[in-house]
This record gives C-alpha cells, structure tokens and sequence, in this order.
C-alpha cells in the first residue's frame, strides 16, 4: 500500500518534533520533510511531492503564510494544529482553505484520524471548531432552536441534558429509574423534535456560504461522544438528514 506522504511546517523545534512523534508510528504515514521557515516550506510546497501539510499554526501572524501555500499549490491537502487559545481568530482560520483543524490538545488521539479523513475527501473540525458552527447557527436562527426545544416533554429535556452531558443510555436508565428501552424512545422522540438532521444539514450549508466547505463535501466532528449521543443518528454532515 502507497505511504500518505506527509511535510510537517512548525516554526517551533519543539512543536515539529512533537508532530514527528505522532505521526511517525503510523504505519502508512511517511513524513518526508519539516520545515520551520517561510523560505524552507515553500521549497516543499513547490518542489517536493506530497500528500498532506501538517501546519502548525501558533500565531495568527501565520495565516498569511498559510493562505499563501494554499494559493501556491492548490491540489496541496492542508491540515491546520492550532491552539485553542487562538479559537479568537477562527473565521480567519476557517478561511483559509485548510482541509482539516485539529486541536493541540487533541492531536494525540486525533491528528492521524484526521490526516485519513481529508485523503478520504472530507474535511475534519474539532470540537470547539464544531462548538463554534452550532453557536453561530444559534445566533443566525435563535428563535426557531429555542421554540424547537421549548417543544420537549419534561422527561425528553432530562435526557437530552443528560445525553449531551455524555450519559449512556444505561446510565440515563439508572438516574432517572426508567428503562433503557424507554430513554432510547426519547432519545428518537429528540431527534425527531428537534429536527436535528435538518439542523446539521443548515450547519453545512452555513459553512458553504462563509466560503470554508464546498459543495458535496463531508465534514467529520471529532467529539466521538457526542456523534454517537443518540446513537441512531449519524452526526456527519452529509449523511442521515
């Protein structure tokens, strides 16, 4: 099987080797080269045959440079590790023309996923990127989330707080002394309320207007707890509606 062909771009040492050490465990990942200059990535970029940019981003001074990489050589798969203290300047970011942003904080157990996803054609958030797609969908249509969920029964608003808190069906059961049985019908009765697919879908299609997704493509969220929530519903944008 043919190798994902990875450069690695921090302007720290210490973030490029920390990268080198995630990615060099993975059996069909081979990392040809780092950079930690505009002059030496740009040599990369222009010259060298690869798969994917792993690009450090620590300072929002880099967006330029990362813009321009992009610009350069277009076919290039980028994927962004940035710290979630920079979450401040994330429509920037998202603009960049980045195929994947993954957290620092989570790169140890997500980066290669991630990496896999955009060679696959998708386009990978982390969490608080995901978290900042449903706060601007909030704001752009306050009222019909909120009148959506004044729509749920007592009991259903005790799941779904306790589901997006990231309780098992089982553990539901047990709080609130009901069967599983009975909190997998309110977690379907939710779903159904809520119009979640449709929700998503509008998340989608909201992203496509910034200019950060294209049309057709399919977007993955990391947090693996909430994508399985509610467990008969595929949280990726682009499947279930």
């Amino acid at each position: 099987m043919e190798k994902i062909k990875i450069v690695i771009f921090a302007k720290q040492q210490s973030n490029r080797q920390k990268l080198h050490m995630l990615l060099k465990i993975e059996p069909d990942f081979e990392i040809i080269g780092e950079a930690g200059t505009n002059i030496e990535i740009y040599n990369y970029v222009t010259v060298r045959s690869l798969d994917i940019l792993v690009f450090d981003l620590s300072a929002v001074e880099e967006l330029d440079m990362l813009r321009a990489e992009n610009h350069i050589r277009q076919g290039i798969k980028t994927v962004v590790v940035y710290e979630d203290k920079n979450i401040s300047y994330t429509n920037a970011m998202l603009r960049s023309g980045a195929k994947a942003y993954v957290s620092s904080e989570s790169a140890s157990t997500e980066l290669a996923a991630a990496i896999r996803e955009v060679m696959a054609g998708k386009v990978h958030l982390s969490y608080p990127l995901f978290e900042h797609a449903i706060e601007n969908y909030i704001k752009k249509a306050p009222n019909t989330a909120n009148a959506l969920y004044e729509l749920l029964k007592k009991r259903e608003s005790e799941v779904f707080n306790m589901v997006v808190k990231g309780l098992t069906s089982a553990q539901i059961g047990v709080t609130l002394a009901i069967s599983r049985r009975t909190v997998e019908i309110h977690r379907a009765n939710i779903l159904r309320k809520l119009n979640l697919a449709s929700q998503y879908k509008q998340i989608k299609n909201y992203a496509v207007e910034l200019g950060i997704l294209k049309s057709g493509i399919q977007i993955t969220f990391s947090f693996s707890d909430f994508r399985h929530a509610f467990g008969c519903f595929d949280l990726s944008i682009g499947g279930t509606e």
